[in-house]
């Protein structure tokens, strides 16, 4: 058993302490790699975190017990009661635009589908098309995931281009949210000014 106190100031406390508790109802030792597993793996403790963070307790107990009933089925991929227990997490990339007029915002992203559901793990980074004028410049971005990193809202800070070599003196920022399960969307707000 892992004690509690060693682990006092970790970022995956909470399900440590679930995995303790699902080790003691299922009689099994799981535990967290440790940093020499990870670096055979080509991974850091931040990949992780950011992996298990993603999911809610209780989705963390329902990966646990699908490992475990894959684990004692040795991997066959059984069914029972309808549900497949084969483990599988699958890691992509997938571009998202936000459309106004005929002009785009987008964001690079990598999404992980587990357990049936697609999460974002990363915003690798943002970008614009332009095909007209005006168009928005983001200058910035700042994001807030939704509940199990199935949604995140972005805020792009922009420089408005209206014409060739000139720009709006204001500043906007345009807001939308993306669903990591679906594709493109329009714009849901541009503001005036730099909203916080």
């Amino acid at each position: 058993m892992i004690p509690k106190s060693v682990y006092a100031e970790d970022e995956l406390m909470p399900y440590r302490e679930v995995l303790i508790e699902m080790n003691n109802k299922l009689g099994t030792d799981y535990s967290f790699p440790e940093e020499t597993q990870l670096q055979e793996n080509g991974q850091k403790q931040d990949d992780i975190v950011k992996f298990f963070s993603r999911m809610t307790l209780e989705e963390f107990r329902k990966y646990i017990y699908k490992a475990y009933l894959n684990q004692i089925s040795n991997g066959s991929n059984q069914y029972s009661r309808g549900e497949e227990f084969n483990i599988q997490s699958i890691a992509f990339s997938k571009r998202q635009n936000v459309y106004y007029n005929s002009n785009s915002i987008f964001i690079n992203t990598t999404i992980y589908s587990a357990d049936g559901c697609d999460r974002y793990s990363s915003i690798n980074n943002y970008g614009y098309t332009k095909k007209g004028y005006p168009y928005y410049k983001p200058n910035k971005m700042t994001k807030t995931f939704g509940s199990g990193n199935k949604t995140v809202t972005c805020k792009f800070f922009c420089t408005q281009y209206v014409a060739q070599n000139i720009v709006s003196s204001s500043k906007y920022t345009l807001v939308a949210t993306f669903s990591a399960s679906g594709g493109d969307v329009n714009y849901t707000s541009i503001y005036k000014g730099n909203m916080t």
